[in-house]
């Protein structure tokens, strides 16, 4: 006689809730894949809320990706047993395993203080604010010459930077691989601390640097009927906050296994004639012709 299937537990003792803001360093480029709109590669955005929108499945998978590439190395086969698929899962054939990280999707709000945060809505409640766009332009390359090919140019939208992205995770965690899955998510995260993670596309142009500077965690030890009680109520009492995820998760030193190897090659180019990347004026009596200008900072 089979095991009845509301038998088959997956033994979840604890929930860890983990938070930060993951804030643009450049612009990004989230698309939503339309090419019918007013603009060749239009943002994704929530249908609901009209906000950008970063979906979880993407965040897991660059986290997904980053850790591979920590334990491994770049283009490197993973071993048997990796960290990654015992974090995130896997699918083989018919048989596969969840992921014991829940993603939960992000929406893009404004950064201060080229705009006020937030916005009083007409129920008075605190409503957060669409970041400002910028509107870039492309051309596709001939393979062949290595030129521009002939009426290929397009443009696109990209989140203005400072643009900050509330993240929420949620780690399930049982005994049995309980030291591996708190490893695997703190070198997965370390990627965002130290800004090694771009997020959307075109990132070996610059585009989507992204760090999160700091971390919210909340441990529920679900054996327990008060914090049982405290996860089903959302109480985040006990929360805790660093700059680092490692401590957070009871790591008593930094999980730095790195399998990588690279090199970082730090030069400074002058001109030697004019040079003009245009932008279209958006004030009225501004040149036909302006450069193009992108947030960094403050400026």
């Amino acid at each position: 006689m089979s095991t009845p299937r509301w038998l088959n537990s997956r033994q979840i003792e604890r929930r860890i809730v983990i938070r930060g803001d993951l804030i643009l360093e450049t612009p990004a480029r989230l698309g939503n894949g339309d090419t019918d709109g007013l603009v060749d590669m239009p943002l994704l955005l929530d249908p609901l809320q009209g906000m950008p929108l970063l979906t979880g499945a993407s965040i897991a998978g660059a986290l997904r990706s980053y850790l591979q590439q920590r334990e491994v190395g770049y283009w490197a086969k993973a071993e048997k047993d990796p960290l990654t698929k015992t974090l995130f899962g896997l699918q083989e054939g018919d048989n596969g395993k969840q992921s014991w990280l829940i993603v939960d999707d992000s929406l893009g709000v404004s950064a201060p203080p080229l705009e006020t945060a937030a916005t009083t809505s007409a129920h008075g409640d605190e409503t957060p604010r669409r970041p400002r766009v910028e509107l870039r332009d492309g051309v596709a390359i001939d393979p062949e010459t290595r030129t521009a090919a002939e009426k290929k140019k397009y443009d696109f939208e990209a989140l203005q930077a400072g643009t900050r992205f509330p993240l929420r995770l949620e780690l399930l965690v049982r005994e049995k691989e309980r030291d591996k899955v708190l490893r695997g998510v703190a070198l997965a995260l370390q990627g965002l601390e130290r800004g090694e993670i771009p997020i959307g596309g075109r990132k070996r142009r610059g585009l989507g640097q992204c760090r999160v500077q700091g971390w919210e965690v909340i441990d529920y030890d679900l054996t327990d009927p008060q914090r049982l009680v405290a996860w089903l109520d959302g109480d985040e009492s006990g929360k805790q906050e660093d700059a680092r995820i490692a401590p957070l998760l009871g790591l008593t030193a930094e999980p730095g296994d790195d399998g990588r190897v690279s090199f970082c090659l730090d030069a400074t180019f002058d001109l030697d004639g004019s040079l003009l990347i245009r932008s279209a004026p958006i004030r009225k009596g501004e040149p036909d012709f302006v450069h193009l200008r992108s947030r960094r900072g403050n400026e």
